[in-house]
């Protein structure tokens, strides 16, 4: 009952993000001036990266690293967009990436972690928002080191996500836990001793706790992260009840963002009318 009742929550507050032009105070964010040229390409990568037009969403945060050199966001907002434009156009969840591409995409990961790490240090008082972007970037590029086999280096990545994450106060950062919480252990097995041996967190109830407390109350602009990672998880459940509520989600974010593949496909799917 309680996964229901906190899914609900979810959902209620994804609602409520509708309607809100801003985030409230204390949310996990960059800090700046919502009406500055920074703040729009910001919005409108967004945008294009949540409707899953990835190469516009590249072009746009490309934009922004030009403008902000010495900004780890537009960085780490780029480089989920390529990890996730390769995933779409191979139409596998871990892509297999030929050198060139795979250099580009670990530059890209490495320069925001190394300036999110800057930016923490330069500025304390968005240094949980900074470690938040670094441990984000971190978790991406473990699975970029796995797709290219690179599995010791993709662990170490892994630890890098999670210890970066606890010294975050953001909800985001404790989706980071949570997500590689609920994937380690929905693949764990056999392996489930090694992982352990480790320090990879791999508890898939804890995880999937983490992870719906994470998006409950949150209207950040990186909010959706997680409601579409709750959306992707619940999607094929065949539960009544758990039907019910991803139906409920799905409308909110369809309201959002009409061109999203998986929520067009989805609507498809069930035979939901899409207006």
């Amino acid at each position: 009952m309680k996964r229901y009742l906190l899914l609900f929550t979810v959902t209620l507050f994804a609602a409520a993000g509708t309607m809100a032009d801003a985030a409230p105070s204390g949310a996990c964010s960059p800090g700046f001036d919502d009406t500055s040229l920074l703040s729009i390409l910001l919005g409108q990568g967004q945008d294009r990266f949540y409707n899953s037009e990835y190469e516009e969403a590249i072009m746009i945060f490309k934009a922004y690293t030009v403008l902000a050199p010495d900004d780890s966001v537009g960085f780490w907002r780029e480089f989920l967009s390529e990890y996730f434009d390769v995933r779409y156009r191979s139409k596998n969840d871990t892509p297999k990436l030929m050198a060139s591409q795979y250099k580009a995409m670990k530059q890209t990961a490495l320069t925001a972690i190394d300036l999110a790490d800057r930016d923490a240090a330069a500025r304390p008082q968005r240094a949980g928002f900074d470690r938040y972007v670094k441990a984000s970037t971190q978790s991406i590029l473990a699975l970029v080191e796995r797709s290219q086999a690179s599995n010791g280096e993709a662990i170490r990545m892994l630890r890098a996500a999670v210890s970066t994450a606890r010294q975050s106060s953001c909800q985001e950062a404790d989706f980071v836990i949570g997500s590689i919480n609920y994937e380690i252990g929905e693949r764990a097995g056999p392996f489930r001793s090694m992982l352990w041996i480790a320090h990879i967190p791999h508890d898939r109830d804890g995880g999937w706790a983490e992870v719906l407390a994470s998006a409950e109350n949150n209207r950040s602009i990186f909010s959706d992260d997680i409601r579409f990672f709750i959306f992707d998880a619940e999607k094929n459940s065949q539960d009544p009840r758990q039907q019910d509520e991803t139906r409920k989600l799905w409308r909110i974010l369809f309201l959002k963002y009409p061109r999203n593949r998986n929520l067009v496909s989805w609507a498809a799917r069930h035979e939901v009318p899409a207006r």
